[in-house]
């Protein structure tokens, strides 16, 4: 096989013992090194490096974290601790999008600075603005549980900033769809690692080993090759499909699937009464809208609201709230 351009860089820097992080970037100077980000770090590591604590020279701190050679930052520093890494490399940053279709992109959001604040930022807005947190009550505790688990998703994200290929100009991507997650990046899995390894136990190989043993330090990763599993772990437990792992040209992505029970449904459905059917529905979704009901049943809105009147009556179902905002609350169930 041929290689050439970013295949061919990073096949030179392996053979010879580097790797992208690991190179100097002479220009960097000391000034724009965030202290603020530095401490931050230190509070992280204490649990992994007790004597950081009483480190209070950052040019000596980031020496001991191998992050500078004969007084130049390493690349690592500065996409790790720089005030502005994207002025040193524009391609390391994070773009997330809401996707109708693989072609209709409708809303998307790009997230720079530093590696750490990537991470903790990106999370924030999947969060907040693109997955839903649907309500539900375990006795009288009140539950808010992500489309997606909140830890599967922060390892994922970890390992695509940590093991991404950053000779290429291209962003970590993370695309979300109506019923699937996607996080994409550059750079394959070594060759010594397939696909099929991950859903198993193997060997750590980071692409980026300075970048994965500062976040190793702070606690934010382990180096035992388990991140993976963990992903696969958090999702079944949590009722959903396994996560798609895929390798293929120069891309690694990962893909979370959620399970339609509405489509769901919308089969099961066919066997019970109009009746039943409607109350099916609001057991698995106690926020559902009675316009929703009505589609999925195939009726008119007015043959369903009473339907929903007759529910309430026979003592089954009770409105909590306003038409908007309210829940359904299960009397009793079927």
């Amino acid at each position: 096989m041929e290689l050439t351009g970013n295949s061919l860089n990073d096949f030179l820097m392996r053979k010879f013992g580097r790797t992208w992080d690991n190179v100097i970037e002479k220009f960097f100077k000391l000034d724009e090194i965030d202290l603020s980000a530095i401490e931050n770090f230190k509070k992280l590591a204490i649990d992994r490096i007790p004597s950081i604590a009483f480190e209070t020279d950052s040019v000596i701190l980031l020496q001991k974290l191998n992050l500078m050679k004969d007084k130049h930052f390493k690349r690592a520093a500065i996409l790790l601790f720089g005030k502005n890494p994207q002025k040193y490399f524009l391609q390391a940053h994070v773009k997330i999008g809401r996707f109708a279709s693989d072609a209709d992109i409708v809303t998307s959001d790009i997230v720079e600075g530093n590696l750490f604040q990537q991470v903790e930022q990106t999370l924030n807005i999947l969060k907040t603005k693109y997955l839903l947190s649907p309500i539900s009550y375990e006795g009288i505790h009140r539950r808010e549980k992500l489309e997606y688990p909140y830890p599967a998703l922060r390892e994922a994200l970890l390992n695509a900033i940590i093991h991404r290929n950053y000779y290429t100009t291209s962003a970590v991507q993370v695309r979300v769809y109506d019923d699937t997650l996607l996080i994409m990046n550059e750079g394959t899995l070594p060759d010594e690692i397939t696909v099929e390894d991950l859903k198993h136990e193997h060997l750590s190989k980071p692409r980026n080993t300075l970048l994965a043993d500062v976040f190793y330090k702070s606690g934010y990763i382990e180096s035992w090759g388990r991140g993976t599993l963990k992903i696969i772990n958090e999702c079944v437990n949590e009722n959903l499909p396994e996560p798609v792992f895929e390798s293929r040209g120069y891309l690694f992505s990962v893909t979370f699937k959620k399970t339609n029970l509405k489509t769901d449904l919308k089969t099961d459905l066919k066997t019970l009464t109009t009746e039943d059917q409607i109350f099916s529905l609001i057991v698995e979704d106690n926020k559902i809208t009675l316009l929703q009901i009505a589609r999925l049943i195939n009726k008119g809105l007015t043959i369903t609201k009473e339907y929903v009147r007759k529910l309430k009556s026979e003592g089954k179902i009770e409105r909590v709230g306003p038409a908007k905002g309210g829940y359904w609350k299960i009397i009793a169930k079927q």
